[in-house]
């Protein structure tokens, strides 16, 4: 199985930056670098819109962390609005999926990784099931 975690040094850092944030690192560039994923639900200083998820490419190494400029991650060509997620290989095909609730909402979403890259080298995903919880 695979699976990112969420550091409580990562996740301390990047919400003290990122008011609202969930943060977690993996390889999701599949380089074998632990770069972060980070969903978000305010605004901040850096121009974030108002909530989603975030990825952070590692270009140093992983013993010397160097994280590159944000880029918003999609599903099917619409904007992840996940606050809370965690990455892991939910279908058992090898590859990273995304598993998360929507700030504000009581439902999990599931995003899975088509097995193809975008033009910034991320996986591409699609929507998998999703689960409401009645209130």
């Amino acid at each position: 199985m695979v699976m990112c975690s969420v550091t409580t040094a990562v996740a301390g850092t990047f919400r003290r930056r990122y008011s609202g944030s969930n943060a977690g690192s993996c390889d999701w560039d599949g380089d074998g670098k632990l770069d972060i994923i980070q969903g978000t639900t305010y605004a901040n200083t850096l121009g974030f819109p108002y909530r989603g998820s975030w990825f952070f490419r590692n270009i140093g190494t992983n013993e010397s962390p160097l994280y590159d400029d944000f880029i918003r991650l999609k599903v099917d060509e619409d904007f992840i609005d996940t606050q809370i997620f965690d990455a892991v290989d939910w279908d058992g095909d090898g590859r990273i999926d995304l598993v998360g609730k929507p700030y504000g909402r009581d439902e999990i979403h599931v995003y899975l990784s088509t097995g193809k890259k975008d033009r910034n080298g991320l996986p591409v995903l699609t929507k998998g099931p999703w689960w409401i919880f009645p209130k």
